[in-house]
């Protein structure tokens, strides 16, 4: 296994990366997760998933997702689910739980019974040399921590923290894999994103007046803004990507023109 840090399969730079679906790199310090195969975070520089979808992802099977659900959960993405009968742990064809039967669904703790799938048929950083095509185990998904999800309504809500427990051959392995909770976070407008953007290039170039042309919704829960300045009679301009937070002030993230 590569020991160079890395993050759903992603290895970390110095320099935020940006990805596709306006999404942004996560990283985090490595250890052997029994769950995933791979990295999990215990140190996050960045709250946003990837957005690349792992193969069959689409056609995930799932409850679907009505006006304004009243709980739901996440995996990579920001889009909610309802009773997922599929889980995704990373964005590059890692392992996920399939068939999962839910009881308990909007009390203060939820379980998923099904199964743990590893499918290498196809190859796979989570593969190595010999491994079958798919590897199977049974496995439970216990969710807990219910918490406000205002993106969804006032009475909406979503589990903030998820243990994941897989049955190999009488040893049951356990590891945590939560929602990003920050998906419930309502889409910033577009003056308080300028406003964060503002401040930010304030305070990075030391300039007092920035100037803005129109922002675009580049996700579920955020808005790019292109944002202009002179300095030393220079004229300089940068997109920012700026997205909410639960709980502390709005993230902006310098994007690569």
């Amino acid at each position: 296994m590569d020991s160079s840090p890395s993050y759903q399969g992603v290895p970390c730079t110095t320099e935020r990366a940006r990805v596709s679906g306006g999404g942004l790199l996560r990283c985090a310090e490595r250890y052997v997760d029994p769950v995933t195969f791979r990295a999990a975070p215990i140190l996050l520089f960045s709250l946003l998933g990837l957005a690349v979808l792992a193969p069959g992802a689409a056609a995930a099977p799932e409850a679907s997702v009505a006006a304004a659900p009243k709980v739901v959960i996440f995996d990579l993405y920001p889009t909610p689910h309802v009773k997922p009968a599929r889980v995704f742990f990373q964005a590059d064809a890692g392992p996920y739980l399939d068939k999962l039967l839910w009881s308990g669904w909007g009390e203060a703790t939820s379980t998923g019974t099904g199964v743990w799938t590893l499918d290498c048929s196809n190859g796979g950083p989570s593969c190595a040399p010999g491994d079958p095509d798919v590897t199977t185990y049974p496995a439970r998904y216990i969710l807990s921590d219910l918490g406000p999800c205002p993106r969804f309504g006032a009475s909406a809500k979503s589990y903030r923290s998820g243990t994941v427990e897989i049955d190999r051959n009488g040893k049951t392995d356990k590891g945590d894999f939560s929602s990003d909770y920050d998906f419930c976070a309502k889409r910033p407008t577009s003056s308080a994103a300028k406003g964060a953007i503002k401040r930010y290039v304030q305070r990075h170039h030391k300039v007092a007046r920035v100037t803005f042309g129109r922002c675009r919704v580049t996700g579920e829960t955020d808005l790019e803004c292109r944002a202009y300045w002179t300095k030393s009679g220079r004229r300089h301009n940068q997109n920012f990507e700026v997205f909410a937070r639960m709980n502390g002030p709005l993230g902006v993230i310098t994007l690569f023109n």
